[in-house]
């Protein structure tokens, strides 16, 4: 979306895109859209109007999180005209995107802790999991994790809101750290629901798979790492 490497092609009075554009969330449900297509080798967005040129794939072929129903969005030689081509972003602009990514992660993880809970207070065998001290001490730390990750999320929030500079690096790390809190609450949550979070009818199997998305989405783990590891190591210097 940010990088787009899908090229538009000149027309008589602006542009056509044809492709496809995934990980679109709820895109069925808006009549507009705000979309971003190289232009001569650099990006521009558009403020684009649903029309016949326009379709959307059934949603079994949805990609990423589907509790956002993030999907395909078909284009078959839609209009982009100059007269809606945007203008580029003020320097001090944060990326709401990047602000807004963690809360979905952050949205994963509480739902694990809520069927983590329901889970431990099912009777098994005359006894509830709830009782166990390791169910105990790993439900505590993960709540901890999903709370700080949480609290980082709505700082970064303010600090977009505050136009402060600092508001895009806060976001990546922000997202890393919500990304991996979700995947280790939704595992917990497996093993707290046993056997049965397996099972097609259970929704920890749904948000253990949600989970992992998060990751995946720019910018993953593994790149924000990265990024926030050097930041680190170069303030020390």
């Amino acid at each position: 979306f940010l990088t787009s490497q899908q090229d538009a092609v000149a027309r008589d009075g602006g542009w056509s895109l044809t492709g496809r554009k995934l990980f679109v969330s709820g895109s069925e449900a808006a009549d507009h859209l705000f979309l971003n297509a190289r232009v001569e080798g650099g990006p521009a967005f558009f403020g684009v109007t649903i029309d016949d040129t326009v379709s959307f794939p059934p949603i079994d072929e949805t990609m990423g999180m589907r509790a956002t129903r993030s999907r395909t969005i078909v284009f078959d030689g839609t209009p982009l005209p100059a007269a809606r081509r945007c203008g580029p972003p003020s320097p001090d602009y944060a990326n709401l995107i990047t602000v807004g990514f963690a809360f979905i992660s952050l949205g994963i993880a509480e739902s694990a802790l809520d069927e983590l809970t329901a889970s431990a207070h099912r009777a098994k065998g005359g006894a509830m999991l709830a009782d166990q001290q390791w169910v105990k001490h790993e439900t505590g730390m993960a709540w901890a994790q999903v709370t700080a990750a949480l609290l980082m999320a709505e700082r970064t929030a303010w600090l977009a809101d505050e136009k402060n500079p600092e508001a895009m690096a806060a976001a990546t790390e922000t997202k890393m750290l919500a990304n991996e809190v979700a995947k280790s609450t939704a595992a917990l949550a497996l093993r707290v629901g046993g056997g049965g979070a397996y099972l097609v009818r259970s929704p920890i199997q749904r948000i253990v798979r949600d989970a992992q998305a998060g990751a995946l989405m720019a910018y993953s783990v593994p790149f924000s790492q990265e990024v926030v590891g050097a930041a680190v190591l170069a303030s020390g210097a």
